[in-house]
């Protein structure tokens, strides 16, 4: 340590500080955003059960033709195979729903299988 150094100036300490500030204030909203991400899968999951219990399809919100349809994925999931968690769970769809869901995971399917020939 020298003793001998020039002190910092005011604005150096004041940018110090500033810059802690800012450091602060990133990691204070990223723990805020953090918090509302939650909430909102939270919310999410609590509005799929009660349209899966009063029979709603999942996507559109049709009342006619909903049942429950097989999920077409295969994503890794070593969680309780009936959680809502589950990527591979089955969900609450209409018919219509239900051949948009058909289409799309055929297509994906035909481009990854094509991947691994």
């Amino acid at each position: 340590m020298d003793l001998f150094a020039p002190l910092p100036t005011d604005d150096e300490i004041l940018a110090a500080a500033l810059d802690e500030i800012q450091v602060e204030d990133r990691a204070n909203e990223f723990t805020r955003r953090y918090q509302l991400r939650e909430e909102q899968l939270r919310q999410h999951r609590l509005n799929l059960l009660s349209k899966r219990d009063a029979g709603i399809c999942e996507s559109c919100d049709a009342t006619e033709g909903v049942k429950l349809r097989p999920a077409r994925t295969a994503y890794h999931w070593e969680g309780d195979e009936n959680s809502d968690d589950n990527p591979n769970r089955d969900w609450m769809g209409c018919e219509t729903c239900d051949q948009l869901d058909e289409e799309y995971w055929d297509e994906m399917w035909s481009e990854y299988n094509s991947g691994r020939l």
